[in-house]
């Protein structure tokens, strides 16, 4: 396992320095916008909020969201709400490309304000992780939603660490490491719908933000 995550790693990093093809470019750039411009639709949280809540901005609005002060959010709650609102609450499985990066955008989002990486990095990010989550899906195969599992605990953990991973800017050891974490943590039932839905994404987010942290700060 440890030399195949290593592999992943590796591979991980050398497609973050390496060109990206247009239309991949331009499909993380949609993916990103997507899933913003979800979570500001709901009902929850206004668009303007989202970016407050995503930026931190000293002029952020007076809005809560589920009790947290836009303006005075911790990146772990920046991620965990900007998930649970962007999370697609649909029980169709079918939805596993937007459901992916409904937790890969939010965790390398906060990642790159964290690592004050480029729009560049991030949209780097993005797309090599949404790769790796669609990828694990097929990996995984039909078998896996069969026995109840849900793929964006598992395949949609490992897309959001790699994302948090590239975009704060961690090494090919680093990135090991995180992958080790976010395994660790895979978790998450197919049978899971509405708010429990949106939770588990805000959760998976969250841990692949931690992994990266974790990883960043030295952690093996």
């Amino acid at each position: 396992m440890t030399n195949v995550t290593a592999t992943l790693a590796g591979i991980c990093c050398d497609l973050a320095r390496a060109p990206l093809p247009e239309d991949v470019t331009t499909r993380s750039v949609q993916a990103i916008d997507a899933v913003l411009t979800r979570a500001g639709r709901r009902d929850r949280v206004g668009w303007i909020d989202v970016a407050h809540l995503v930026f931190g901005s000293a002029n952020a609005s007076s809005r809560v969201f589920d009790g947290w002060s836009l303006a005075a959010a911790t990146p772990v709650e920046r991620t965990l709400a900007l998930a649970m609102a962007a999370a697609p609450l649909s029980s169709d499985e079918a939805q596993f490309d937007e459901r992916v990066a409904a937790v890969t955008v939010p965790a390398a989002l906060v990642a790159a304000l964290i690592g004050s990486g480029s729009g560049e990095m991030l949209i780097r990010a993005v797309a090599i992780g949404h790769e790796v989550g669609l990828r694990a899906v097929e990996a995984l195969g039909e078998t896996h939603v069969q026995r109840g599992w849900d793929v964006v605990g598992t395949a949609g953990r490992l897309a959001a660490t790699v994302g948090a991973s590239l975009a704060v800017g961690l090494d090919a050891e680093q990135l090991r490491s995180a992958l080790g974490f976010a395994c660790t943590t895979a978790a998450g039932l197919r049978v899971a719908d509405g708010p429990l839905r949106a939770w588990g994404s805000g959760k998976s987010a969250v841990d692949s933000l931690e992994s990266a942290i974790l990883a960043l700060n030295g952690l093996e």
